[in-house]
């Protein structure tokens, strides 16, 4: 089975750091900030094999750019394959 490569977008990898600043500074809870961090990283590094099992956003304009999603706890990562 062949792996994919990974790229996180400049604007993913901030929204990562922010949300870890939100859970850990605002919500003062580090350790579920690293928690969810963990999930989602766990998730991204998942997408190197098989990353079509995810199904493509079926709205319209979305579906074109064939642009798929993985629901990870509160949150929703996007991605292309």
């Amino acid at each position: 089975m062949s792996e994919y490569n990974i790229f996180m977008t400049y604007v993913a990898s901030k929204d990562l750091k922010d949300i870890t600043a939100y859970i850990a500074n605002e919500l003062k809870e580090p350790t579920a900030a690293k928690r969810i961090v963990g999930k989602i990283k766990e998730a991204v590094m998942s997408l190197r094999e098989m990353p079509n099992r995810h199904s493509v956003i079926d709205e319209e304009i979305i579906a074109v750019k064939a642009i798929r999603k993985i629901m990870i706890d509160n949150y929703i990562m996007l991605f292309i394959v």
